[in-house]
């Protein structure tokens, strides 16, 4: 905004209070908004604890089973949900205002107010997933940036990779990502080993999920590639709707 300045104070005090503001806004639309079918399915999954479910890895379901311990209220179990777009504001905010607090403010007010951000509440397996997969990019970038001979933020980044597997295979994506800036440029030693920690660091997740689906029919894996993809015969239609979820994700 041309002319209008915040100072380094003044702009996080602002920040913390339309943070907020937002936050008692999700937590009315949680309470009022009727549960889902997809979010009454995995609150099913917390009142039958197991270490995998049907169609995806399980973390939400554990989730879910923590907060059932508490109450059953939509609010309540919404709650993750609620809270995961404020954290990963402020975050940004922190992140960036080291560098630039004007850019910071606008930047994680962006975030914030974009509509996916602002109005979904529903505690789904992507919650989880868009949590750890924060959290372990976040150290990737610091593990990078690292010039010492550390590796614990390549240890911590593999270890919220494997978090974020066991919430959605979608995380697989992030994990290749990793793999393709490390082999573009990043070619050396220390590279390599890092990406080999982060690895190591996500087999144990995919072996606890490898065995779940061999002693059940590999469900997860005919749910993914071919259940949930039986009418997807018209690319045309499909195409165009993607790219207007992909509209809709950029504002």
């Amino acid at each position: 905004m041309p002319g209008f300045k915040l100072n380094i104070i003044s702009s996080e005090s602002v920040f913390i209070k339309v943070l907020l503001v937002i936050m008692l806004l999700r937590v009315a639309l949680a309470a009022w908004l009727p549960i889902t079918g997809d979010e009454a399915y995995f609150v099913n999954w917390g009142k039958h604890f197991d270490y995998g479910f049907y169609d995806h890895t399980p973390f939400v379901g554990w989730l879910l089973a923590a907060l059932l311990t508490v109450s059953d209220a939509t609010w309540w179990l919404r709650l993750p949900s609620i809270l995961l777009p404020v954290f990963i504001s402020y975050a940004i905010y922190r992140i960036l205002s080291k560098q630039n607090p004007q850019i910071a403010f606008w930047a994680a007010l962006s975030f914030i107010l974009a509509p996916v951000n602002l109005i979904n509440v529903l505690i789904t397996t992507d919650t989880p997933l868009i949590f750890f997969s924060f959290v372990s990019s976040w150290y990737f970038y610091k593990a990078i940036s690292d010039d010492s001979l550390s590796y614990k933020y390549f240890i911590l980044s593999g270890l919220f990779l494997g978090l974020a597997f066991f919430s959605k295979y979608f995380a697989v994506v992030l994990g290749v990502t990793y793999a393709l800036y490390i082999l573009s440029f990043k070619r050396n030693k220390r590279g390599f080993n890092g990406l080999l920690i982060i690895l190591l660091l996500v087999m144990p997740f995919v072996f606890i999920n490898v065995w779940w689906n061999y002693n059940n029919c590999w469900s997860n894996i005919l749910f993914n590639i071919f259940n949930r993809t039986s009418d997807g015969t018209n690319i045309v239609s499909n195409l165009l709707q993607y790219f207007v979820m992909l509209a809709y994700l950029i504002t």
